[in-house]
């Protein structure tokens, strides 16, 4: 299964004090904010971890169909780096989740995987300031078919559901201030 999350470093930059009393201490383990305090750009870290929270979690209400979030009890770790791309694991109520996460100058974005797939298989549409008509416009660029949209089932989970064949196909979306961006896996 599936998960994604990305952040718009701009828009974080603005929303979000990550730095006022308490904010670390209800989203991340002691682990996680050593891991943040001891890298030199703790604010990339701060946003790294999160997506990686939120990917996972995204990945594992697919699963579980649980809608419960509580980021501090997602545990995170990072394996290894290789130039802007953190390779890491999340662990979420007793599930591991692999994770990829990609530092950009403008957003981080972060890919959960439960099953062995691998990132390989993955596709991903990035849609920068995206309309809110964003269906249409996967349409126009030929991601989606005329005969596909995008439904949520009964838990709020997206699917592509193609209307001729009544397939249906698991996707992530996920946005953030000036970014949308929707995953699946390539069979």
């Amino acid at each position: 299964m599936i998960g994604n999350d990305i952040v718009d470093l701009l828009c974080a930059r603005k929303e979000s004090n990550w730095k006022r009393k308490g904010y670390l201490n209800k989203i991340y383990s002691s682990s996680e904010q050593r891991l943040i305090h001891s890298t030199p750009n703790a604010e990339i870290m701060v946003w790294i971890l999160w997506v990686m929270k939120e990917a996972s979690y995204k990945a594992n209400h697919r699963i579980t169909g649980l809608r419960e979030y509580a980021p501090i009890n997602i545990k995170c770790s990072i394996k290894y780096v290789e130039h802007n791309v953190y390779f890491g694991t999340a662990v979420y109520n007793g599930l591991e989740y692999n994770t990829k996460t990609i530092v950009y100058p403008d957003y981080i974005h972060s890919i959960a995987l439960h099953n062995s797939s691998g990132f390989s298989k993955v596709t991903e549409i990035l849609i920068p300031n995206f309309p809110s008509n964003y269906q249409e416009l996967l349409k126009i660029k030929k991601y989606l078919l005329p005969s596909e949209c995008i439904i949520k089932d009964d838990l709020g989970i997206p699917n592509i559901f193609n209307n001729l064949t009544k397939e249906i196909m698991p996707i992530s979306i996920s946005h953030h201030g000036n970014f949308l961006i929707l995953i699946h896996i390539k069979e």
